[in-house]
């Protein structure tokens, strides 16, 4: 059986590297927006518009 490595810190590494929303987005990671908001980066506008694309590509599937 192979296992899967846990990408956990990359992920968390990506998400400090992420200087915009885009940015992070492209990383792949769900909860962007909290936590742009949490660590006081981004526009909320910005932030909103994503989550609710988000949302969209997600009904989609």
């Amino acid at each position: 059986m192979i296992r899967k490595k846990k990408r956990t810190k990359n992920k968390l590494k990506s998400i400090e590297r992420a200087h915009s929303v885009g940015c992070a987005l492209l990383y792949g990671i769900k909860s962007i927006g909290d936590y742009l908001i949490s660590e006081g980066r981004g526009k909320v506008d910005e932030i909103k518009l994503v989550k609710k694309e988000m949302k969209g590509m997600l009904l989609r599937r």
